[in-house]
């Protein structure tokens, strides 16, 4: 099944696309998102220590499954 692999990582260092600056300690929110990746396909792939920088960013954050249109194909969505 295509669906949307999403991860919302609140992280304070990460910089605002307009370059502007924010107080010190705001959360900051990035959603990464990737057409037809599922867990079954990620999870071995960080297990075998090949998605090192995305692994440290679902440990810095957290993880998500974030729900598709019916029918999960990109072109009907």
């Amino acid at each position: 099944m295509l669906g949307l692999l999403a991860f919302a990582v609140c992280l304070p260092g990460l910089t605002s696309c307009r370059n502007e600056t924010l107080p010190q300690g705001s959360p900051r929110l990035l959603i990464v998102g990737w057409d037809g990746a599922t867990w079954d396909l990620i999870d071995p792939l960080l297990a075998e220590g090949r998605l090192p920088n995305l692994l440290r960013l679902i440990r810095a954050g957290a993880q998500a499954e974030l729900e598709s249109t019916i029918v999960p194909i990109s072109s009907a969505a």
